[in-house]
């Protein structure tokens, strides 16, 4: 339960509507306030939407009219529910289990959290797909482009960024282009440095070379909790996708 708990950090969560189970991580927050000025931000969260059927359509459409990705609007529903979406797929569609304990209920939701922020690259690859991306670049263009997003997306998840956040993240690294040539200012916030340390990674394994030796060089001018931070998410990323830290070396 512990680990449960510390997860939890990882997903900032609003509910519209009720609830039978107590859900102490979720931030209760009323459907009249979405797109509401002076309004909670509420694109930087994920949102559990526990209302009617009746009620739930005008409430999924509130929220993405408000700029919220299909991936990070989680319906509570009855199994028996017929529903339709245009995106369904991305939704975080989410069954109500009859005599499911709160502990049961938490852990399922946590996971289905998991869940939605992996399809955050899915949107992000779907919308670029959308965009016309696989026009505008040549095959070997794409290619690395896609490899740096999914390079993005693993640090941005380890750094745990706000869905908004990580979505820009994902956004920018598609549309961004060959990694600067420039050392990195001082004051890179943490998205941007993010999405050129994923487009330097490809540059040097595309070139064969030493990617520590390249990001000591670009990040020199960077705090060094930000630096230390960032070798840190990317060694973690690197374990993951490459099977081993010595790939930074």
């Amino acid at each position: 339960m512990d680990l449960i708990a510390d997860n939890w950090k990882k997903y900032p969560l609003l509910l519209i509507g009720e609830l039978a189970t107590a859900l102490p991580e979720a931030l209760p927050f009323p459907a009249s306030g979405i797109g509401a000025p002076g309004s909670l931000p509420i694109n930087d969260f994920y949102v559990l939407v526990s209302v009617s059927e009746l009620e739930l359509a005008p409430v999924l459409a509130r929220l993405e009219t408000a700029g919220l990705s299909p991936a990070q609007i989680l319906p509570l529903l009855r199994p028996e529910t017929q529903f339709a979406h245009p995106k369904l797929a991305f939704l975080g569609i989410f069954d109500l289990i009859d005599g499911e304990s709160p502990e049961e209920f938490r852990a399922r939701l946590l996971g289905k959290l998991e869940a939605q922020r992996q399809k955050m690259l899915c949107m992000a690859l779907q919308e670029a797909a959308d965009r016309g991306i696989s026009r505008a670049l040549q095959e070997n263009e794409l290619g690395a482009a896609l490899d740096a997003c999914r390079v993005a997306h693993a640090l941005a998840c380890t750094y745990s960024l706000s869905p908004m956040a990580h979505a820009r993240v994902l956004k920018l690294c598609l549309e961004r282009g060959p990694a600067q040539s420039l050392p990195w200012p001082a004051d890179l916030a943490t998205e941007r440095m993010i999405v050129e340390a994923s487009l330097l990674l490809l540059h040097c394994f595309q070139r064969g070379q030493s990617f520590r030796e390249q990001l000591k060089e670009k990040s020199g001018a960077l705090p060094f909790r930000a630096r230390t931070d960032l070798l840190h998410h990317l060694e973690s990323c690197l374990g993951q996708l490459l099977g081993g830290k010595s790939h930074v070396a």
